[in-house]
């Protein structure tokens, strides 16, 4: 079943968490207009300023599902993210590979 990642209604945060095993460090920066993440695995920088769109993979790199698993930005109506609607309208998913038919 696919987790929740808490997040803060604030403009910058850094979640560190365990998810599939292995440390993760989410980290989201409000760029006005958009949000980005960068995004460490077990130590591995992922992804670093990738712009988050609604309701697609934040990674979009199929080869990293098979190991890591995928997270993804729930919005409803599509909106864009936005910090202000974190956790009451817009939620961070995390799915497990099997999950994500890896």
């Amino acid at each position: 079943m696919a987790k929740i990642i808490e997040l803060s209604n604030v403009p910058n945060q850094e979640i560190s968490t365990m998810l599939g095993g292995v440390p993760w460090t989410i980290r989201l920066v409000d760029c006005g207009s958009c949000t980005a993440i960068d995004i460490t695995v077990d130590g591995e920088p992922l992804v670093y300023g990738q712009r988050i769109v609604a309701d697609t993979p934040i990674f979009p790199y199929v080869h990293y599902w098979r190991i890591h698993g995928g997270l993804f930005l729930y919005t409803e109506d599509g909106d864009l993210p936005n910090w202000e609607k974190f956790n009451k309208s817009q939620w961070l998913f995390y799915f497990e590979p099997s999950e994500l038919g890896m």
